[in-house]
């Protein structure tokens, strides 16, 4: 192994930051524009397993992947976010998400990543909103396909739960409108893309009654969606339970009653939710309502 590879801390923590810093360059040229499919297959996987902290061990070869091969004394998020604030990783994975001449595979790999880097870095969320992310994303979401819009929502939400304005910003590019749109239309969805779905609104919605920044046609909207989606289902599945814990929060206001009516007003939901309810425990109910 080379000198050059190899640094050592005051405290004696080895760090192969030359090796890594290098490694991460060559993989970030493999998303540039001119750069092959699968190039930019390999740069969007490396970078979601990066951020995700996938990247496999190589026994034979530590310096290949150092932040695995040690056994390093400062966390994860400390030792390494660092290294993942590159305004060009994140400008690179946008641009991969943003062209639709693009495989699905690679761009759901390179959502996969902007979420992965969103969940763990507040700085690195603040980029990829600034550099229009949240549209990118919502498209992405919008007109994708196979497993690209499950990887979008994902990472919108990890955006959405950051701080305050990152939520603002996604309420202002209207992603709770675009989720309550395509929720009836995702029914034969997998249950974890609809989870993500129903935990992004959530998420976006919350605080929102009390400072009015979602408005009350945007509850309206997402209540007859949700309400569209449950009547798919006469039992208990988890698919139910997510449009019924929606339905609970928006109905949950005791201040006006606004928010109660509008979810009592939708025909015939009253009585597809006990029916729903019917055989599932006293607990549950208690939990919803």
């Amino acid at each position: 192994m080379s000198a050059c590879c190899l640094q050592t801390s005051s405290d004696h923590v080895p760090v192969y930051e030359s090796a890594f810093e290098k490694e991460q360059k060559t993989f970030l040229g493999m998303l540039e524009e001119n750069s092959t499919p699968l190039d930019k297959a390999a740069g969007a996987l490396y970078f979601r397993c990066l951020f995700g902290r996938e990247l496999p061990r190589n026994e034979l070869h530590p310096a290949q992947y150092p932040r695995l091969s040690i056994e390093l004394k400062y966390s994860y998020k400390q030792t390494y976010m660092a290294c993942i604030h590159e305004y060009d990783q994140i400008s690179a994975l946008l641009r991969i998400v943003e062209n639709d001449m693009i495989s699905n595979e690679t761009r759901a790999n390179a959502a996969w990543a902007l979420g992965n880097v969103a969940e763990y870095s507040e700085k690195a969320t603040h980029i990829i909103v600034k550099q229009k992310g949240i549209e990118a994303l919502r498209n992405g979401l919008i007109f994708g396909t196979e497993d690209f819009p499950s990887r979008c929502i994902s990472a919108l939400y990890n955006i959405a739960a950051c701080c305050a304005d990152c939520k603002r910003k996604c309420r202002q590019a209207g992603l709770i409108t675009t989720i309550a749109h395509i929720l009836p239309e995702r029914c034969q969805a997998e249950n974890m893309e609809l989870k993500c779905l129903f935990e992004c609104a959530l998420e976006l919605i919350h605080g929102g009654f009390r400072d009015g920044t979602v408005p009350i046609l945007t509850i309206m909207l997402l209540t007859t969606s949700s309400a569209e989606l449950v009547k798919h289902y006469t039992e208990w599945t988890d698919i139910a339970s997510y449009c019924l814990e929606m339905l609970a929060f928006i109905a949950e206001d005791t201040q006006t009653g606004t928010r109660t009516d509008i979810v009592l007003s939708e025909p015939g939901l009253l009585d597809l939710v006990f029916e729903i309810l019917d055989s599932v425990s006293v607990m549950i109910f208690l939990r919803l309502f």
